[in-house]
């Protein structure tokens, strides 16, 4: 987390800051940057799927899924990895985003 912090607000490194201080069990620190990340979706500088994960490493489940169906109905490249990159464990293990990942067909 602290090298992650170095790189400052890029949007993919802030979004990586706030999945490692949601699964390391500070949430507060990981919704401090919801806003910034949520911007920086909408600008297109950073996917839903990517938006996902924050959501689901906060235990938002909900919200978690809903992005990633609308990343599925995007093709988002980096849903090809959801089913073996290790970054996304917790997203195969929540039962909502789970379920949205095998409708897509991304997991067995």
């Amino acid at each position: 987390i602290e090298e992650l912090k170095k790189v400052g607000s890029e949007p993919f490194a802030l979004m990586l800051t706030s999945v490692g201080h949601a699964l390391a069990g500070h949430p507060d620190r990981a919704r401090a940057a919801i806003g910034a990340i949520e911007e920086s979706a909408r600008a297109g500088r950073i996917g839903n799927d990517e938006l996902a994960m924050v959501y689901a490493a906060l235990g938002e489940s909900s919200r978690a899924s809903e992005l990633l169906d609308r990343a599925c109905g995007e093709h988002a490249a980096a849903l090809a990895y959801a089913a073996v990159e290790p970054t996304m464990d917790f997203l195969r293990t929540d039962f909502e985003c789970r379920a949205v990942l095998e409708r897509a067909g991304l997991l067995a």
